[in-house]
């Protein structure tokens, strides 16, 4: 069977999980980041080919 991370592709190790660390990490700093954002009210935003735009 083979391991890749659902976003990006890379290989996993097995029991890793289904995401990698990197992407993991980047899913925390931006939705930590949009979270904000959305409370200050500067918020919108959407997702476009695993990136995310902003518009503040």
């Amino acid at each position: 069977m083979r391991y890749t991370c659902d976003v990006c592709g890379c290989s996993l190790d097995p029991g890793e999980g289904r995401v990698c660390e990197e992407c993991q990490e980047a899913e925390r700093i931006h939705g930590g980041l949009k979270r904000q954002a959305i409370n200050l009210g500067i918020y919108e935003g959407r997702i476009t080919e695993n990136e995310y735009e902003y518009a503040v």
